[in-house]
């Protein structure tokens, strides 16, 4: 978290102090998420992760073990395990919030969560999303 005085703000906090709206969008395998989801974000100026340019970038770029893992996964197709996908995700939004973004921002998250166990981490670690496209 960030300290705040001595109080340490938890991620959840963070985002719901800053008042920033998350929003995913997910879609079947050839739907254009990600390209929706890019056109938007220009459109509307919001903040754009891609989670599958995120994983296939960190498949490349993390430490050995790390690397193996999500390399194994993004090659395979496969979801990237939960604690690893949410761990990343957690540091591209705490760097966003870094920016001190405007209030009533907006962060979209292209491609997640990919599973229902995504979902449920994403909610109790970083809160629920505003709205799923």
């Amino acid at each position: 978290g960030v300290e705040e005085g001595t109080k340490v703000m938890t991620l959840p906090a963070r985002i719901k102090r800053s008042k920033i709206r998350v929003v995913c969008a997910v879609g079947p395998e050839g739907s254009r998420t990600e390209q929706c989801a890019r056109s938007l974000s220009e459109e509307r100026d919001y903040e754009h992760i891609s989670f599958p340019r995120m994983m296939k970038a960190l498949s490349v770029n993390s430490t050995a073990d790390v690397t193996r893992t999500i390399k194994d996964c993004v090659n395979a197709g496969r979801a990237c395990p939960t604690d690893v996908s949410q761990y990343h995700l957690n540091k591209a939004i705490t760097a966003y919030l870094d920016t001190q973004p405007a209030t009533g921002s907006t962060i979209l998250i292209s491609g997640f969560p990919e599973n229902l166990d995504q979902a449920l981490s994403f909610a109790s670690n970083a809160g629920e999303p505003s709205v799923f496209l």
